[in-house]
C-alpha cells in the first residue's frame, strides 16, 4: 500500500490525478465495503453503494475543508449513502424487492462463528443469534445504528463524533447504551425460542 498521506492523495486527486484516486480506492475500499454492509446485507447492493461513495467522493473532493480526517469523511458519505439506499429499498414498490429482515432471505447472510462451530446444532444456533442481532441493529435509531456500526468496524470514539457530529463522551455513553439495549432484545428473543 502507498505511504502518501491521505491529505496528499486527496489534494492530488482533486486535481485529476487519476493513479491517485485509484490508491485512495485501494486503501479505502474495505472500509466502505464493511460499513454498508452492516447496514444492507445484500452482495449486490453493498457493491452498488461502494460504487456511488467513492463515486461520490471523487466527485466532492474539492468540497473536502480538512477540518475532519478523510476516513472519518469517507465514513459519513458511506453511511449517507447507504441510508439513503434503504429508504429507497422501502418506498420501493416493486416485485423483486425482498426484506433484509426476512429469515427465509439467507442467501447472502455472513456465517459468523461458522468456523468455530463443530456440530450442527452449534451451526444452527449461531446463525440464529447472527439474524437476531441484525434485526436488532437494523430496528436502532438512525444515529445509535450509525455509532454501533461504526464502533463495530474499529473507529475510534473520536471518529465516531467527527461522522455523527457529537462528542466522544456522548459516543460511549450511546455505544454503551445501545449495547444494553441489544443484550436485552436478543435475551427476550432467545427467551421466547426457549420456552
Amino acid at each position: 500500500m502507498s505511504s502518501f498521506t491521505d491529505e496528499y492523495l486527496v489534494k492530488s486527486c482533486a486535481a485529476g490525478n487519476r493513479r491517485h484516486c485509484r490508491l485512495i480506492y485501494e486503501r479505502y475500499k474495505k472500509l466502505v465495503y464493511g460499513v454498508a454492509w452492516k447496514y444492507l446485507h445484500d452482495v449486490e447492493t453493498v457493491k452498488d453503494v461502494t460504487q456511488e461513495t467513492f463515486l461520490k467522493v471523487f466527485k466532492n473532493l474539492s468540497k473536502f475543508r480538512y477540518d475532519s480526517s478523510f476516513k472519518t469523511w469517507l465514513a459519513r458519505i458511506t453511511v449517507n449513502v447507504s441510508i439513503s439506499h434503504i429508504r429507497a429499498m422501502k418506498n420501493r414498490k416493486a416485485d423483486d424487492h425482498f426484506s433484509l429482515n426476512d429469515p427465509d432471505n439467507n442467501r447472502n447472510e455472513k456465517n459468523i462463528g461458522e468456523d468455530t462451530a463443530t456440530d450442527p446444532q452449534s451451526l444452527l444456533l449461531q446463525k440464529e443469534k447472527n439474524r437476531q442481532v441484525i434485526q436488532a441493529i437494523d430496528k436502532l435509531k438512525t444515529e445509535e445504528k450509525t455509532t454501533i456500526l461504526l464502533w463495530s468496524e474499529g473507529f475510534t470514539y473520536a471518529e465516531i463524533a467527527e461522522t455523527t457530529k457529537t462528542n466522544a463522551k456522548t459516543v460511549g455513553t450511546r455505544i454503551y447504551h445501545i449495547k444494553m439495549k441489544l443484550i436485552k432484545k436478543i435475551n427476550a428473543s432467545y427467551g421466547r425460542i426457549n420456552r
